[in-house]
């Protein structure tokens, strides 16, 4: 005899005094449309103007009042101001005030009176001025409310309700009235060498008082999440991205302004992508020339942009938030990403801060769709148009084999670096974390693809990012970057991402450390190089994964700049597990210097923390290797050094089994006798410092799941239960492999804590349910070697239902919905049913099954309430059933399949499943017995379940 049980909770009858409806669910970033009912988000114009039309139905645009401020941009979308010549942007459409049932000669027939302020408003009658306008000819009637004091408005929002009752018909609109609360806050990490990191949004802004101005996305690329980073050498700084004059014009009050995020345009903020965006042609080349015949799928930066806040952390001003909630809403850039259902909506949450080391700066981001639907199969991206110093053609490397984390064994990301000394600096990505994209790629900056798609007013174009192709190569690009205009210095197109999942160079398998990625840093002599070098950056779909209406998704990375003429230092490994006992002690690596011949490469164990901003002054210093090259730079190679050990107090100390850290750091020397230039350097200069972990300990937690990903409750032969998941232990980096199924393998249920060899059990017991180990979904970590920086691996295996004998029940969740407390001896049927009560039986020996149901916890109120024998089931003959003891409800002889859907005998065949048509299952109870116990509130009990079959 095999059974199953699985208990139900059953969302008992809701009893109440009157039929109050439910309140109403917060107002959503973008409200469901409702007739007659209009939600306005607007930041007012300086004067405190905020302005909308109403929907009369007419397809004309109407004229754009100066001076006042829309929900949007303006109508139809297009922007009125010319930015250069004839061109135009397609930006945000205008909300306008919906009339539900008013017709246009109804409103021309309104007056002021007939706006009701309602008291419920955030802001008083005297807060504000309200004026309507009955519009003529070609523009329809408006509202301008106008905000006596505009800059005290909060960022979120102060909200303004009026309703209309005229004619027997009904209008409400809401204003949501804000402003931005901005502040150009930085903060600076020291990085030793005299050397500082500046990070902070765009470009340095000296002033950094708090303001309330409205902030333009509409008319320029005017990115506000731009992460931004400068190096502080002798009073002034070193840029690491392209930074242009403001793109205002010369007498805009916002040029320059707290508010003017334009300098960074070539690089811009975040980018978003649909796996599902059809491939696009190339409509066109500024060369003249025919455009290539590969495709493109665009990834698009918000059109609007709303509650902006950005400020200082209040306990730690190294930290800088921003957050805003982001649109695109242009129907033209809805259709290129193939969303049908409205306007995208996200709440983007950004934060700047020093990395856990202290020398980069750390940009997390966290993105929430508050859209009302369904976000899956998204992605994002972003693009750095990087000039360090004066450098714009800095070739990339793959940096650092990453020694542990999500990119172990690969290069943990990329570096800038000039092969001369005219810009002496090296910028560092770091993407080795949890939240790092999975693809990136060095390439040539590319500038938005700007497609003509209306020739009235003026051309109006578009605005699209274009580094995720169908073949990897942007070639489009290639031919009007290069300097000829024929993409003769890349034919076949600059590097991009194949497809939405595409990895660019992130993927490639054979990747080595200081491998050139992209670039030569050759020059032309004038005009932009060939290899105007950028980094994009891409969190892929499926990477996202799903991101349905209020579901987030979390970014980072870390980045840096830095002298490229310090010495930089490496060790094979972070770890290192040195038994007690050992005779030797070793801390293996390599040292590398661009312009020096010779660097020494220093050691500590424990003590106070090496940082590069006082290994030069550390007394007593202990030379771990001194390096030597044999041509003279620039140099290319590491020089490798075994770092053994030999100082007898170091050894004694590292070779007791204990827990130590070993700090590496190196100090080159200058040498303007033999160094030619422009490699000459006056000062010493300090290295990166690698900080070494001796045994350290490490565990691994070894999960044993089902096919869906849920723990098992594991049981042995004896029926004991089993730790799940199975914690091994070890000391970093010692090897482990769970996944050895060799002849003479033990399962890691029968071995010692400490053996880090072994394989899951091929077979488990839970419950009563026999599950065999899935072979087909071994984990790829299932071997290697203990490296984490969290100290704990964690390592997951699956397990499918054994297939001779799988017999399972799922069942739904039932609700009787609401009743008086007047109501009457009787049966009620079932008001809502979630899910289905449905058996599975794949046992080859005998089909036969039967399921019993039992009421094993009565309903019961909030309060103790008890309602007894309340719970019964249905027969189709119409009888009925007490619960309160186990009763058979089902019994099979069907042999011809293997599933089976019981409550579709519950209703009337083909009818739809509501109360009326309820011929079966389970019924709610109500009796002169139990009435008493009826009270206002909500019942609950439970349903318990069996299947049971012969096998």
């Amino acid at each position: 005899m095999d059974a199953g049980a699985l208990m139900q909770a059953v969302n008992g009858s809701q009893f109440s005094q009157n039929n109050l409806a439910a309140p109403a669910a917060p107002l959503a970033v973008t409200p469901a449309a409702t007739p007659g009912v209009t939600y306005l988000d607007i930041a007012p114009s300086d004067s405190g103007k905020a302005f909308a039309y109403f929907d009369t139905g007419s397809t004309a645009v109407p004229i754009i009042p100066a001076g006042v401020a829309f929900d949007g941009v303006a109508p139809g979308g297009l922007l009125p101001t010319k930015i250069a010549g004839d061109v135009y942007n397609l930006t945000s459409p205008a909300r306008t005030i919906d009339r539900g049932s008013f017709t246009a000669n109804e409103l021309t027939g309104l007056s002021l009176s007939d706006f009701v302020w309602q008291a419920s408003s955030d802001l008083k009658p005297t807060d504000f001025k309200l004026s309507y306008s009955w519009g003529s000819g070609q523009t329809p009637p408006s509202l301008t409310l106008t905000v006596v004091n505009p800059a005290a408005l909060p960022y979120n929002g102060k909200k303004v309700i009026f309703n209309v009752a005229k004619n027997q018909k009904t209008m409400q609109i809401t204003f949501n009235l804000w402003r931005p609360e901005i502040t150009r806050a930085s903060a600076e990490l020291p990085l030793g060498n005299d050397l500082s990191l500046r990070y902070m949004y765009g470009v340095y802004r000296s002033n950094q008082a708090t303001t309330h101005s409205n902030y333009d996305l509409t008319q320029l690329t005017n990115s506000i999440d731009v992460p931004n980073f400068n190096l502080l050498k002798n009073g002034s700084a070193v840029n690491s991205l392209w930074e242009s004059d403001s793109m205002f014009p010369t007498n805009a009050p916002a040029r320059n302004s707290v508010t003017d995020f334009t300098n960074l345009y070539s690089s811009g903020g975040l980018a978003i992508g649909f796996a599902r965006a059809p491939w696009l042609p190339w409509t066109g080349s500024s060369s003249g020339s025919k455009p290539p015949s590969d495709k493109y799928s665009p990834l698009i930066q918000f059109d609007d942009i709303k509650h902006i806040r950005m400020y200082p952390d209040s306990t730690d001003s190294k930290i800088i938030h921003l957050e805003y909630d982001g649109y695109i809403k242009n129907t033209y850039y809805l259709q290129m990403l193939g969303i049908k259902n409205g306007p995208l909506a996200v709440h983007v949450q950004s934060q700047l801060q020093p990395s856990s080391d202290g020398r980069q700066m750390m940009m997390g981001e966290r993105v929430t769709n508050i859209s009302g639907q369904d976000l899956t199969g998204i992605y994002f991206g972003r693009q750095f148009d990087v000039k360090i110093g004066t450098t714009d053609n800095a070739p990339l490397y793959y940096s650092a084999i990453a020694q542990d984390g999500p990119r172990q064994g690969k290069p943990q990301g990329v570096y800038f670096r000039s092969p001369t000394l005219e810009s002496p600096y090296s910028m560092q990505f770091n993407f080795n974390s949890i939240n790092g994209p999975d693809s990136w790629s060095g390439t040539h900056w590319m500038q938005l693809f700007q497609p003509t798609v209306a020739t009235s007013p003026g051309d109006t174009s578009a605005r699209i990012n274009m580094y995720v192709t169908e073949n990897g190569l942007n070639t489009y690009q290639s031919m009007i970057g290069d300097i000829d205009g024929t993409g003769g210095n890349y034919p076949d197109g600059y590097p991009v991402f194949a497809g939405p999942e595409g990895k660019g160079d992130a993927g490639k398998a054979d990747a080595k450390a200081d491998e050139v990625i992209f670039g030569s840093g050759a020059v032309t002599g004038s005009g932009v190089p060939p290899d105007d070098s950028a980094i994009i950056m891409k969190w892929s779909p499926s990477q996202v994964g799903s991101f349905k209406d209020g579901e987030s998704f979390d970014m980072s990375f870390n980045s840096a700049l830095n002298m490229g003429t310090a010495p930089t230092v490496r060790a094979d490994s972070d770890y290192q597990h040195i038994p007690a006992g050992s005779s030797t002690a070793a801390i293996p690596g390599g040292v590398f210097d661009l312009n020096s011949n010779r660097a020494t490469v220093y050691y500590q164990v424990d003590g106070t923390p090496v940082t590069t901003g006082n290994a030069a002054n550390i007394a007593n210093k202990k030379v771990l290797f001194n390096a030597q090259y044999a041509t003279k730079p620039p140099h290319t190679d590491y020089l490798d050094f075994a770092g053994q050990i030999t100082d007898p107090a170091d050894l004694k100390l590292l070779t007791d089994g204990g827990q130590h850290t070993v700090y590496i750091y190196a100090i080159d020397t200058p040498d303007n006798s033999t160094v030619d230039d422009p490699y000459k350097q006056d000062v010493p200069l300090v290295s990166n410092v690698v900080q070494v972990a001796v045994n350290k300990p490490a565990k691994a937690n070894i999960h044993l799941l089902d096919d869906t990903g849920q723990l098992l409750s594991l049981q042995n032969t004896a029926g004991a239960a089993v730790a799940n998941p199975v914690v091994k232990t070890g000391i970093m980096p010692d090897p482990y492999n769970f996944n050895n199924f060799a002849t003479g393998s033990p399962s890691i249920l029968d071995t010692a804590a400490d053996n880090l060899q072994g394989h899951p059990p091929l077979t488990v017991i839970s419950g009563a349910t026999r599950y065999d180990l899935d072979q087909s979904r071994l984990p790829g970590n299932g071997q290697g070697e203990l490296r984490s920086s969290s100290d704990t691996i964690d390592i997951k295996y699956y397990y499918k239902k054994h297939a001779a004998g799988l017999i399972a029940i799922t069942v739904p969740q039932i609700d009787f919905g609401e009743q008086p407390l007047t109501v009457l001896s009787g049966n009620y049927p079932i008001a809502k049913m979630t899910g289905e009560l449905t058996v599975t039986n794949q046992t080859t020996t005998n089909k036969n099954f039967q399921v019993a149901a039992q009421a094993t916890k009565p309903l019961t109120s909030s309060t103790g309430k008890i309602l007894t024998d309340a719970l019964g089931y249905q027969r189709t003959n119409g009888t009925i059933d007490s619960l309160a003891a186990g009763t058979i409800v089902y019994v099979n002889i069907d042999n011809s399949t293997n599933t089976f859907n019981i409550s579709n005998t519950w209703w009337k065949t083909g009818s739809p499943q509501t109360g009326a048509n309820q011929i079966a299952g389970p019924r709610l109870l109500i009796t002169d017995a139990n009435r008493s116990a009826i009270s206002v509130g909500q019942y609950t009990g439970e349903i318990t379940w069996l299947v049971t079959n012969g096998l």
